[in-house]
């Protein structure tokens, strides 16, 4: 890098939600399900914000498993934002390796997405806007406005860093 021509700081003001939490599951054999997505034909290993491997935007759509999941966090969240009619749309799982990062994004328009750990790994998700920082950790699950950016540094451990993300839509007429 030669020079940095332009620096802002600013404050960001809009609102927005953020939880996090912890809850039980089963990792081995939700990572063992990742493991076997990312070598799915359907994959999308390295072609979105993910540098690392990633199953397909639906593969855990109808997984009776991570549904459980899901609608154990979902009480959680109802009972503390006031939420528009919504529908779970995606359900994906990542495997981070060593180098691996996730670019800074976010989930607009989505009405909130979340991503569950199913490890530890020594790798932190920023949420620059609001000054938030996660750490990684078997069980933890956070769950975010969907305009909120977010990202992480590369995994600088040789600790494969495994999760399942989800989204979430208005459903119109409603």
């Amino acid at each position: 890098m030669k020079k940095i021509n332009r620096f802002f700081e600013g404050t960001f003001k809009k609102e927005y939600f953020f939880m996090e939490g912890e809850i039980d599951l089963d990792s081995k054999s939700l990572i063992e399900k990742i493991q076997t997505g990312i070598k799915d034909p359907s994959n999308k290993n390295d072609i979105t914000n993910v540098n690392g491997g990633m199953t397909d935007w639906q593969y855990f759509m109808n997984d009776p498993e991570i549904g459980e999941i899901i609608v154990n966090i979902l009480n959680e969240i109802e009972q503390q934002v006031a939420l528009p009619k919504y529908k779970i749309h995606e359900v994906w799982g990542i495997e981070i390796g060593f180098a691996g990062s996730t670019k800074q994004h976010n989930h607009s328009p989505c009405v909130f997405s979340a991503i569950i750990y199913l490890n530890d790994v020594e790798q932190i998700l920023y949420f620059p806007q609001i000054k938030k920082e996660v750490k990684t950790t078997r069980g933890k699950f956070v769950i975010f406005s969907g305009d909120l950016d977010h990202y992480t540094h590369r995994n600088l451990t040789h600790t494969k860093k495994y999760a399942i993300v989800f989204n979430s839509k208005i459903i119109k007429g409603f």
